[in-house]
């Protein structure tokens, strides 16, 4: 069983976007949705209604960039407004740039938005109190922006995102941060915040990164080398650390690998870390209260702890606030935590 949100985290991988497990995608018609390569959805509560409003962000082949749906937040369509739209919207600014990658702030109710373009421009908008959308200022803008100043000249290649920090990977395997750096999540080494990117250096510097991650307030990068190393908000050891200590952390530290173990990719949800290794196994660490581990318990787990090898080998992992998702090499999907109402403390399928 997998919900409805984690199954659009990982279409890329299943080669389609599912999109008739979403309701607010039932109004357009078949052609339409033939052509959407690419969507998110997002959700906020509405406590007066005990239910969710939705908005959805997608792109189509023929590179038109549209919202629909209740134009959350501070405007998340990008369409210059703050009113909902039931049919699609076409978001003037996107169009025609070929984006390739849409993601969003991790808070389900402060949505700040970033497009990736094939050739590594980013344009953010919405929500910008702690200067995450890296334009230079703190305010909330309602039009995507290109992010210019110290990220001229670099092909950004993955964006990730905090609640109100922000991570960019660049193509030469360069990270930059920006935002809220409460507790040490940009890596600066020290706990300024900042508005326009920022490098990340320290243990990051002449290394080469391959991929990025952010928990709620942390930041993960993992290196060409199979290493991870992490920062930021780390009570309890949450981030796994080589050498274990319960301080935030404002620069990177390397993250404890059982027997040299090799990563491939990670993901985080707001607490918690997955890592796939390159043997195609799933090691978790972080916070479990949900069960998003998949150990079968509800203890803080401090050690990249291997999922059971009962589900097989792995070709992607994903995760939500607390939940977590693999799909294996034969297409099997197992998900395991707490999401739309249901807590599986172990990995079923």
């Amino acid at each position: 069983m997998l919900t409805r949100y984690l199954q659009l985290v990982l279409a890329g991988a299943m080669s389609q976007i599912r999109l008739e497990k979403w309701k607010i995608f039932d109004s357009l018609d078949d052609q339409v949705k033939r052509s959407i390569h690419l969507a998110i959805v997002l959700k906020q509560r509405n406590d007066l209604m005990d239910s969710w409003k939705y908005s959805a962000l997608y792109v189509t082949e023929d590179d038109e960039v549209f919202g629909m749906g209740e134009n959350l937040n501070n405007g998340c369509f990008g369409t210059g407004d703050k009113v909902p739209h039931p049919e699609p919207k076409r978001i003037d600014v996107l169009c025609g740039k070929n984006i390739k990658g849409l993601e969003h702030s991790k808070e389900p109710s402060i949505y700040a938005i970033y497009a990736i373009s094939s050739i590594g421009s980013v344009f953010a908008w919405g929500e910008n109190s702690q200067g995450q959308l890296g334009l230079g200022t703190r305010k909330n803008t309602l039009i995507p922006t290109k992010i210019t100043k110290t990220l001229v000249g670099k092909k950004v290649v993955q964006v990730a995102c905090g609640t109100n920090h922000t991570l960019a990977l660049t193509s030469d395997g360069q990270v930059f941060a920006f935002g809220s750096n409460y507790y040490g999540q940009l890596g600066l080494s020290n706990n300024i915040d900042k508005s326009i990117p920022a490098k990340v250096d320290g243990s990051l510097a002449g290394r080469f990164v391959i991929a990025i991650a952010c928990q709620r307030n942390a930041s993960l990068a993992l290196l060409d080398s199979g290493e991870v190393f992490a920062w930021g908000w780390n009570k309890n050891n949450i981030l796994a650390l080589k050498v274990p200590n319960n301080d935030n952390q404002n620069i990177p530290l390397d993250v404890l690998r059982l027997e040299r173990e090799m990563f491939s990719k990670i993901v985080c949800g707001l607490y918690h870390t997955l890592a796939l290794s390159t043997d195609k196994k799933v090691y978790a660490w972080g916070n479990n209260s949900n069960g998003q581990i998949g150990d079968g318990t509800k203890n803080r787990v401090t050690i990249p702890t291997i999922i059971s090898s009962a589900i097989g080998g792995v070709k992607d992992i994903a995760a939500l606030s607390c939940a977590s998702a693999a799909l294996t090499e034969t297409n099997e999907i197992y998900i395991w935590g707490f999401h739309g109402g249901e807590r599986f403390e172990q990995c079923i399928s």
